[in-house]
């Protein structure tokens, strides 16, 4: 083999492998509050309608969350859910759930103005509500 096939294999294999890297998934982290507070309770719903993707992930009780699954790279509307109460003890009563802390906008996905790009790596996100 010669020299320059060599060269331009070796430069073909190095293209090939940086293009893998740029367009890939990505990872998601953050903290959501309110009122400078920490979000707790909530778990964080990620959609991206138009390639039909959904995720979600728990938010902890300081406000955090960390993805776990690798994300396309998109810009996913989000929004957030109570956390599915713990099953009570045999023979205890179920309790109401908790009123919503955080504005009704932020738990419907058709309303919420939250917005979470993705891009191929980690990405922090801190996420804000408003009134």
């Amino acid at each position: 083999m010669s020299r320059s096939m060599i060269s331009a294999a070796a430069l073909l294999t190095m293209l090939t492998a940086l293009a893998g890297c740029s367009g890939g998934k990505g990872t998601v982290k953050g903290k959501v509050s309110y009122q400078n507070a920490p979000v707790s309770g909530y778990v964080l719903n990620l959609v991206l309608p138009e390639k039909g993707i959904a995720s979600s992930v728990e938010v902890a009780d300081d406000g955090t969350f960390t993805s776990s699954d690798p994300l396309e790279p998109g810009t996913y509307a989000a929004y957030l859910t109570p956390k599915p109460p713990e099953p009570p003890p045999p023979g205890k009563k179920v309790t109401k759930a908790a009123v919503s802390k955080i504005p009704l906008k932020y738990a419907d996905a058709a309303k919420t103005d939250l917005k979470v790009t993705v891009k191929g790596g980690a990405n922090d996100v801190p996420l804000e509500l408003k009134d």
